[in-house]
C-alpha cells in the first residue's frame, strides 16, 4: 500500500467513526464506499469531496461528492443590519457553520491535520476556514453548471 493509499484508508476511518458517533445510518456498506469514493489523492494530502457534486479536474481525473459529508459541512445565513436609510435595511448575509460541521472540522484537524483537506463550497470554506478549501475552475467551464465544470488540482481558495 503506498503512501497516500495509507493516509486514505486513516482519513475514511475517522470520518466514518464521525459520522457514526454523530448520525444515524442505515446502510453502513453504502455509506462506506460514498466516504471512499469522495476521496482523491492529490500530491502528499487526501482531499476529500464534501460538496453533493461530482468534481472533474484538469488532469482528467473525477472524484464523486458526498451527499453525506455535505450535509455535514452546511451553514446557514444571517442577515446582519448594517445601515438604515428611513424604513430600508441594509444587510450584510453572513454565513455561521453548524455545530455538527464545526465538530467534524475539529475532528479532521485533531486526527489528520497533515493528511487531509476538505473540498467544500466557497461558502464552506469562507465559513470554516483552516482545513476546508474551495475548488478553482478553468476559466472557460467557470459559468457552466456544477457537473460540466473543470477544476485546477493544484490551485485552490482557503480563507485562513
Amino acid at each position: 500500500m503506498s503512501v497516500g493509499e495509507v493516509e486514505k484508508k486513516h482519513v475514511k476511518s475517522v470520518i466514518l467513526e464521525f459520522i457514526a458517533k454523530h448520525m444515524e445510518v442505515e446502510d453502513k456498506e453504502a455509506l462506506s464506499r460514498e466516504i471512499e469514493d469522495a476521496m482523491i489523492i492529490i500530491g502528499s494530502r487526501v482531499f476529500v469531496n464534501c460538496t453533493p457534486h461530482e468534481i472533474r479536474f484538469t488532469d482528467g481525473r473525477v472524484v464523486k461528492g458526498s451527499v453525506t459529508l455535505a450535509k455535514i459541512l452546511s451553514a446557514t445565513t444571517k442577515q446582519v443590519v448594517v445601515d438604515r436609510i428611513g424604513d430600508i435595511e441594509l444587510v450584510r448575509t453572513v454565513f455561521e457553520p453548524s455545530e455538527l460541521g464545526r465538530e467534524f472540522v475539529k475532528t479532521m484537524i485533531w486526527e489528520c491535520k497533515n493528511e487531509v483537506l476538505l473540498i467544500g463550497s466557497i461558502i464552506a470554506a469562507q465559513t470554516y476556514g483552516y482545513l476546508v478549501v474551495s475548488p478553482i475552475c478553468t476559466p472557460e467551464t467557470a459559468r457552466l453548471p456544477p457537473d460540466k465544470r473543470v477544476v485546477y488540482s493544484k490551485l485552490w481558495n482557503c480563507y485562513w
